[in-house]
């Protein structure tokens, strides 16, 4: 702390100095030293701060170094002492070294811990004023508070040093050590910053290049193929011949579609090619046609376009853009809009509340202002939306079975013979992987080779050693078994969401189908069995390894937030109401003016009453941050929750598939929410990237609010639902679970 002191008076004095050089600035000058002077006047004496830095660093430092040269790294020893002697001289470039490292903030007791110092200006630094042999390398140390293993969050000091490059992480923590031996940096969760040349370009960032060149290339290709035909029709703006005539035969498929939009040929009547002798500039088809309908017929007639067209990004963007409702036959024979639009609407507001949740929660591990920004936001009801984000999860399970059993039973229903049935199962499931296994091994790649290449700062995961790329390397393959094979090892761990989907759609689905087909009752006792089960485990588990409401423990993680057999129970909600929608698609209640009104009313106060209480019931434990409900209330809650929950969202759907909460459904349904809710999927795997790149790219702590989440958030949002990758409504299930800093594992 002395040091500490000396050091804010000397560096006074070097301003000043360097001040007085400008003659404006003399008497400003001269009133700056005098003030830094009155500030600290137990230290008023030039010859006290000289024997502080002679006592700290020329005696207990050298004497520490004599050490370290003997154990660890005998340059990074040497470029040392060389600075303390500088720091010792009171030379200028000495003084830089010190300058930028981290020093205590103000606001310490509302939770100013992350001490960074000046990141840039210590790679700026190099050698002493004769000799430039080596440069800065900043190092961030972090000092835990207690047992960080113990906690889902590891909290404690983080203190950014500069120091030679020629020192490692283990010289630096062994230098600091021996110093000050009563507190000990943690090296796991410590980091010493690379430079750009260090960086270790391995067959994954190779791969990672050879592929992002490669798509870039095909969008390139494509856009311009699509420019060049979107061109040549705007020049025609009518149907001249695309292909050969004897592709046009009468009642062919092109004259047909051509005639479906209102294009007309006119042919010989006896079928024979057309004359264009007399005529020939005349278009084969007259009439306008409009580019779509212009696109698909050229690209029919000439399928070599059909692959570079399929990257075409403008198009692409234009169909997610424009992208119309589908639409479904009713009981009556009567084409009406899909009952389950609503889902739109649903699956948006998911995914906003998980990107929120995940947004809130990592920018405290990157804020100085922890301890008072909860004091502040978790003292008011609306700090729930973060604290049961969780519940965000179970509604992508609940639509996941809720869609897969609507569209796959109705097929399945229409199998009859064994031999076929098998297929049926068969073509599912490689249909249902090739679908999600792409953009799933896209980002793994990319984030694996690319990630720690793209961004660097005083909070930057730039080790792969250190977070999750290391779990890429070595289990990239578990992929979607990666919940229950070496479950603390996840590569991009929030996609423990799509392990349990798929093995829910590839083993729960079909067994609930197929039983539903053989005996409707045995489907019904199977899904209920699985409320049951899981609801039981969750509890269980639970009670036994004392889990409670709030996530303290990180086992809590491993054990029972991404195990399948707690999480199938609002899978199986969704189900059995696909099955119910399937089979009983009308509510059979008379539409008289009174139950119009009536029926939405007492479904929709009945979900509140599911609903609410979920959300809101904990906000006497999250005002508080205690365990003040008894063991037993917390069992109950944290294993009725989620189910119950999801009951609620299930009457909402419910009410909204067969018409009667028309409000709901037409909001829900907006065409507004189409286009975000086909992108969620996209969203989903690259939000917490999104989020890490950001928060970890910072210079400098974050001094979080609710202003400050809100506006992250909308730009995050932003950046999410900017990847063009549609979903079809089969399977679109979206979390986030973990995006590892070094201060962190799992959340």
């Amino acid at each position: 702390m002395f040091t500490y002191y000396a050091f804010l008076l000397l560096m006074g004095k070097i301003v000043a100095n360097q001040l007085t050089q400008v003659p404006t600035f003399e008497k400003l000058s001269k009133k700056a030293t005098f003030g830094i002077h009155q500030a600290l006047d137990e230290m008023v004496l030039d010859s006290q701060w000289l024997k502080l830095l002679n006592a700290d660093y020329g005696k207990h430092w050298t004497s520490t170094l004599t050490v370290t040269v003997r154990t660890r790294n005998d340059s990074c020893a040497r470029d040392i002492k060389t600075i303390i002697r500088g720091l010792m001289k009171l030379e200028k470039w000495a003084l830089a070294w010190a300058d930028a490292a981290g020093k205590p903030q103000p606001g310490v007791m509302g939770g100013a811990i992350i001490w960074p110092g000046s990141y840039e200006l210590c790679l700026q630094l190099s050698g002493d004023s004769q000799n430039a042999s080596f440069q800065g390398r900043y190092c961030s140390l972090f000092y835990p508070y207690g047992t960080p293993k113990s906690r889902i969050i590891p909290f404690g000091v983080n203190l950014g040093v500069c120091v030679p490059s020629s020192c490692g992480l283990a010289d630096v923590v062994d230098i600091f050590s021996l110093r000050y031996p009563s507190v000990v940096a943690l090296e796991p969760l410590s980091i010493c910053h690379l430079y750009p040349s260090e960086l270790d370009r391995d067959e994954w960032y190779w791969i990672a290049i050879l592929l992002t060149s490669v798509i870039l290339t095909l969008l390139v290709i494509g856009s311009i193929t699509e420019a060049i035909l979107y061109i040549r029709w705007w020049h025609q703006y009518e149907y001249t011949e695309p292909c050969s005539s004897d592709v046009l035969e009468a009642g062919g498929p092109l004259l047909q579609k051509a005639t479906m939009i209102g294009v007309y040929a006119e042919l010989p009547s006896n079928g024979s090619e057309p004359s264009t002798s007399e005529h020939p500039n005349q278009p084969l088809l007259a009439g306008k046609i409009d580019y779509p309908a212009y696109r698909t017929n050229l690209i029919d007639c000439h399928p070599t376009l059909v692959f570079p067209c399929a990257y075409s990004l403008p198009f692409n963007a234009w169909k997610l853009w424009y992208a119309t409702p589908q639409m479904r036959t009713g009981p009556d024979g009567i084409k009406r809009e899909h009952p389950l639009t609503c889902l739109d609407g649903i699956r948006f507001f998911a995914m906003v509340w998980i990107i929120f949740g995940h947004c809130s929660a990592f920018s405290i591990l990157f804020a100085n202002n922890p301890i008072l920004a909860a004091q502040k936001v978790f003292h008011e009801p609306s700090a729930e939306v973060i604290m049961v984000g969780t519940l965000s999860v179970d509604i992508f399970f609940f639509m996941s079975g809720l869609l897969t059993t609507y569209i796959t039973m109705e097929r399945f229903w229409h199998v009859t013979d064994t031999p076929a049935r098998v297929k049926f199962w068969a073509v599912y499931v490689v249909r249902r992987f090739i679908r999600l296994t792409p953009m799933y091994m896209l980002v793994l790649i990319m984030y694996t080779g690319l990630f720690i290449h793209s961004n660097d700062g005083p909070f930057f995961p730039q080790d792969p050693n250190k977070s999750d790329i290391r779990f890429c390397k070595k289990n990239w393959y578990v992929t979607y078994l990666n919940n229950l094979i070496r479950p603390n090892e996840i590569c991009i761990g929030w996609t423990w969401y799509l392990a349990n989907d798929m093995q829910f759609s590839l083993v729960l689905a079909p067994i609930f189908i197929t039983l539903t087909a053989w005996n409707q009752l045995s489907g019904l006792v199977f899904a209920i069995s699985l409320i049951i089960s899981g609801t039981a485990a969750y509890g269980g588990i639970s009670y036994a390894y004392n889990f409670g409401i709030l996530p303290y423990d990180s086992t809590e993680f491993y054990r029972v937030y991404i195990t399948p057999y707690t999480r199938w129970g609002t899978y199986a909600i969704g189900m059995i109401l696909g099955w119910i929608l399937l089979k009983y698609p009308t509510l059979r209640i008379r539409r008289t003016v009174r139950n119009i009104f009536l029926v939405p009313i007492v479904g929709l106060s009945i979900a509140a009453l599911l609903i609410l209480p979920i959300m809101y019931g904990p906000h006497e434990l999250t005002k508080h941050m205690l365990p003040i409900w008894d063991k037993g209330t917390e069992i109950a809650y944290v294993s009725l929750s989620r189910p119950v929950f999801i009951l609620g969202v299930a009457i909402v759907v419910y009410l909204c598939a067969t018409r009667w909460a028309e409000p709901v459904r037409l909001f829900f349904g907006w065409s507004a929410f189409r286009l975000p809710a086909r992108l969620t999927y996209g969203a989903y795997l690259f939000h917490l990237i999104v989020i890490g790149y950001k928060y970890g790219g910072a210079k400098l702590p974050l001094m979080v609010d609710t202003q400050t989440w809100v506006r992250f958030h909308v730009k995050s949002m932003t950046a999410n639902f900017g990847n063009y990758e549609s979903k079809r409504p089969e399977s679109i299930g979206v979390d986030g679970g973990v995006y590892y800093s070094r201060q962190t594992e799992n959340i």
